[in-house]
């Protein structure tokens, strides 16, 4: 499967991991895709660290990543940059986008290019937003468009992890606390967050739709997306 990370970029020499291709949106310089942050690398590595007896295996593995860095050293990413990461994506044809990233605001360009990679039988992963503060149920961008599979996120128990995910625009709920995943200098890391849980399940939207594919079965976001809830969900 071939799966679009746009993100914070990625650790080239990690052993882990392999890509396909790679773009820097945000600067000129367009083959610096390096991560200088962390958080590209992680997501990465939850979707697709290589079966290789070294660190970490990915939920899907065998998967083609293509990484377009469209977030700064601090993780702050602009509407702009993050339109033009979507549509390299749509260019490049692949299966799923993974979007760890939100905002708190609509924006009109970013929902066009949302509807058009779900025009081109792409699906789109992205997260419903961290819970920054008690009682916080404030919808994010681009995880409320309803293009969009939002992601929340489980406890090491299965449950949901906050009350607030209840009262936000949430599809499919997904591990999300006390994720292993990869950093710099090949070391391990390990992270709670709602980015973890939509990398989850980016890795495990991989593997369903590889099976529809080999099965020669059509599919489209609701059929993945009752699929995963199925899935994914079935502790709670």
């Amino acid at each position: 499967m071939v799966i679009a990370i746009l993100d914070t970029g990625i650790d080239k020499t990690n052993k882990d991991l392999v890509y396909v291709k790679g773009i820097n949106f945000i600067s000129e310089k367009k083959d610096e895709f390096d991560d200088e942050n962390g958080h590209g690398t992680k997501i990465a590595g939850i979707i697709g660290a290589r079966k290789n007896n070294y660190n970490l295996l990915g939920i899907a593995s065998e998967s083609d990543l293509y990484i377009a860095r469209v977030a700064d050293e601090n993780g702050n990413v602009k509407f702009e940059n993050l339109i033009k990461g979507i549509n390299w994506a749509i260019e490049q044809k692949v299966d799923i986008i993974n979007i760890s990233l939100e905002f708190p605001k609509d924006n009109p360009q970013l929902h066009e290019a949302i509807k058009k990679a779900v025009e081109n039988n792409i699906i789109v992963i992205a997260s419903s937003g961290n819970i920054k503060y008690p009682g916080d149920t404030d919808n994010v961008y681009p995880g409320s468009y309803p293009e969009v599979i939002s992601v929340g996120m489980l406890n090491t128990k299965g449950k949901i992890y906050s009350k607030e995910f209840e009262k936000k625009k949430v599809d499919v709920f997904a591990p999300g606390e006390d994720i292993i995943s990869l950093y710099f200098n090949n070391k391990m890391t390990l992270d709670t967050g709602v980015s973890f849980a939509t990398a989850y399940t980016s890795g495990y939207c991989a593997l369903l739709i590889q099976k529809h594919k080999m099965d020669g079965d059509n599919y489209n976001k609701e059929k993945i997306k009752r699929e995963l809830k199925k899935n994914l969900e079935n502790n709670l």
